[in-house]
């Protein structure tokens, strides 16, 4: 049988609706892609621009921080619309919680928590990963503590 005559229509379907681009292959690679992705791939090829930008975003706290401590020591976590909740009691829940300071050799204060549960016979260390604080992780930790029934510090 003879070959078809090219119907202009491209086999897979795709955001142009099924017809081919009549593009270089340069703006063909690039159709998808909006500013922001390709300035930031171009950027990429350019050294420590990756690293600068990285360490811009992902290792920045949250500002407000999660969590404010008071010169008597009190906590308060920090609530999505910015108000102030002290440090909910969990006792009822057989959960007791103990505010822990460390301090680092640079002079840092490190504020951190001691969750207890009864029964437990385990400890697991958390590190809270970047760009977020205990303050923000408090329930998740709460969580992770009732569910798995171990100590979390």
């Amino acid at each position: 049988s003879p070959p078809r005559a090219s119907t202009g229509r491209h086999p897979c379907p795709g955001p142009w609706g099924g017809a081919r681009p009549r593009m270089s292959s340069v703006l063909s690679a690039l159709w998808g892609c909006d500013g922001f992705v390709c300035c930031i791939g171009c950027l990429s090829l350019m050294p420590g621009v990756v690293e600068k930008v990285v360490n811009k975003v992902a290792f920045m706290p949250p500002k407000p921080p999660g969590y404010h401590v008071t010169e008597e020591s009190e906590v308060f976590l920090i609530e999505s619309d910015y108000g102030l909740t002290q440090m909910p009691d969990l006792s009822s829940e057989g959960i007791g919680v103990q505010t822990v300071r460390l301090w680092t050799n640079r002079g840092n204060t490190i504020l951190g928590f001691h969750f207890k549960i009864a029964g437990s016979r385990r400890t697991l260390l958390f590190s809270h990963g970047n760009s977020t604080d205990i303050g923000i992780m408090f329930h998740h930790l709460k969580e992770l503590c009732a569910t798995l029934c171990v100590d979390i510090f």
